[in-house]
């Protein structure tokens, strides 16, 4: 078994959400909406936004990236769904948002902290990868973009 380690390229704000926040895509490939992640934290941060924000482009994109199903099924699945439009409603969708929702002291780059409720919201609204964020306060990472989150108990 190989020790070699793969990247990809993730798009911060993903193309289905760049195109539903500003009807296009130019612009999707900015450098500062994307992100060097391994395939492993690839699978993982669409895993998060599928539970968090129910889309199915990221439901299909964990699967198929975590090795659950081939690029013919997710292409497929994406067909199916795609019809279907969303897994959960917006109603569930805000369920599990306060749900999963704690209290986390965050740090910007400028060394000024805040304390935050909802760190995928806070995430999203500053162009940050929620799980990267995650694997900060776990201690995996020793920032995310300059950011340093911890949780609050």
């Amino acid at each position: 078994m190989s020790n070699t380690i793969y990247y990809h390229k993730h798009h911060i704000i993903p193309k289905h959400e760049w195109k539903r926040r500003f009807g296009t895509l130019n612009g999707v490939n900015n450098k500062n909406n994307i992100d060097c992640v391994t395939i492993q934290e690839h699978a993982s941060i669409h895993y998060e936004r599928w539970v968090y924000c129910g889309d199915w482009q990221d439901y299909v994109a964990w699967q198929g990236l975590s090795g659950q199903i081939s690029t013919q099924e997710a292409t497929l699945l994406a067909g199916k769904l795609g019809q279907i439009n969303h897994i959960v409603s917006e109603q569930g969708r805000q369920s599990n948002i306060d749900k999963h929702s704690k209290n986390w002291l965050v740090t910007n780059p400028n060394g000024e902290s805040f304390i935050i409720f909802n760190l995928f919201q806070f995430c999203r609204e500053n162009n940050l990868q929620r799980q990267l964020m995650v694997w900060v306060a776990q201690g995996h990472r020793k920032h995310h973009k300059g950011w340093k989150v911890s949780y609050l108990t």
